[in-house]
Parts: structure tokens; sequence; C-alpha cells
């Protein structure tokens, strides 16, 4: 049964085709990022890793914004 966010039980789901849909997997995602030539991080952290994680978050960040700022003045 389903459960609400304080125990509580629901009458429904929230979202019943989540049931359904998996999440993609790390492999597949580390994939299309090398594919696209993409900078990547991974870090053992929960769901909301700018919580766990906030410097390794604010180093990608910042490392992105230093990738594109040669790249948008001559945009």
């Amino acid at each position: 049964m389903p459960m609400s966010a304080s125990g509580s039980s629901c009458q429904a789901e929230a979202w019943p085709w989540a049931r359904s849909c998996t999440s993609i997997s790390g492999d597949l995602e580390r994939f299309a990022a090398q594919r696209m030539g993409a900078a990547t991080y991974e870090v053992a952290s929960s769901h909301v890793p700018m919580l766990s994680h906030p410097d390794v978050v604010l180093d990608a960040i910042r490392n992105l914004v230093k990738s594109l700022q040669g790249s948008l003045a001559t945009a």
C-alpha cells in the first residue's frame, strides 16, 4: 500500500506509472556522456548531491563557467 511522507497510508499512488519506469543505468549515462564529450563527476551521494556534497557541485559549476567564458564571448 502506498505511504505518504508522514508514514500514513494513502488511497492512491501519486505516480502509478513510475512502477514500470526504471532509472537510467550509470553505465548508460557514462556511455552517453563520453560519446558527447561531456565532463562528468561521480560522487557517492544521495539523490540530492547539492546538499550532501555542495563542494563537488560548486566545482562542477565553476568548471562549466570557465569552459564557457571564451565561447560565449565569440558567439
